[in-house]
């Protein structure tokens, strides 16, 4: 049996957390959420040490402490397997361009969102998305006692596959 995903929503507003908390409870998603970029780095702390470590974090761009891109910097340096998704209302482009550019984040949503554009996003993401089939091709080799399958030349959904944004804020 194939464990749920793990998703990581970053939110300082407690309203945004819930909504996108709602909307994603009937997706087969184990969610996990945090207030503060702070808090999030040590539930990624904690969660890479256990069995399985979390698989897509979504963050709020502008937050009291650090900002979202600033917050998927570390997040791509410590966890680089990890899909990173920001979203924003009031994102500064330079600073989500200087995001994709830098490989900080793989897509970006604006507020407000779409509901259904964040369900199919996050399930292609999480199938198919940055080193999505890797991991499934190291976790099924993992369970079966086999090496993974050579790596496949296309994966990624880079920027281009972004919901509410063509890549570009």
């Amino acid at each position: 049996m194939k464990a749920q995903p793990k998703v990581l929503i970053v939110d300082d507003e407690r309203g945004i957390l819930s909504a996108l908390t709602r909307l994603l409870r009937n997706e087969g998603y184990t969610l996990l959420t945090a207030g503060s970029a702070f808090d999030a780095l040590e539930l990624l702390e904690q969660h890479c040490r256990s069995e399985r470590a979390v698989d897509l974090v979504m963050s709020d761009q502008r937050m009291p402490g650090m900002q979202g891109s600033e917050f998927f910097e570390i997040v791509k340096r410590k966890y680089p397997e990890t899909i990173r998704i920001l979203f924003s209302g009031y994102a500064d482009a330079e600073e989500v361009h200087h995001a994709f550019d830098s490989g900080a984040i793989c897509l970006f949503f604006a507020k407000p969102w779409n509901d259904v554009d964040v369900r199919m996003t996050l399930r292609r993401a999480l199938e198919e998305g940055p080193l999505g089939r890797t991991r499934d091709r190291h976790r099924e080799a993992a369970e079966s006692g086999r090496p993974p399958a050579d790596p496949d030349p296309e994966i990624g959904l880079g920027s281009s596959g972004s919901a509410g944004s063509s890549g570009q804020p």
